[in-house]
C-alpha cells in the first residue's frame, strides 16, 4: 500500500525484485531504463519493472498504489517502506 502525495518523486530507484505497481486512485508518471519516453498511468492502470532496472516515478496527483514484489532468483524481497 503506497499513497504518494502530488509532487512526490523518486529518481533512479531500483529493487532486487520484479515490481508490478497498480494505480488504484490518482495519476502517476513512470519511466524505466529502456523506455523511449515516460508513461502516464491513471487509476485502473499498472506497470511492471524488472528486477534491477532503474526507474523514475512521479505522482502527478495524490494517488493510491499497490506494489507487488516477486523475488528474482536468489534475490530478497524489499523491506516494508
Amino acid at each position: 500500500d503506497f499513497r504518494p502525495q502530488a509532487g512526490f518523486k523518486v529518481v533512479d530507484n531500483r529493487y532486487d525484485t520484479d515490481e508490478t505497481l497498480f494505480v488504484v486512485l490518482g495519476r502517476v508518471r513512470v519511466w524505466c531504463e529502456g523506455m523511449p519516453t515516460a508513461q502516464e498511468i491513471a487509476a485502473g492502470g499498472s506497470f511492471y519493472v524488472p528486477a534491477n532496472t532503474p526507474y523514475t516515478f512521479a505522482a502527478l496527483e495524490a494517488s493510491h498504489c499497490l506494489c507487488v514484489f516477486s523475488s528474482a532468483p536468489g534475490g530478497p524481497l524489499p523491506d516494508s517502506e
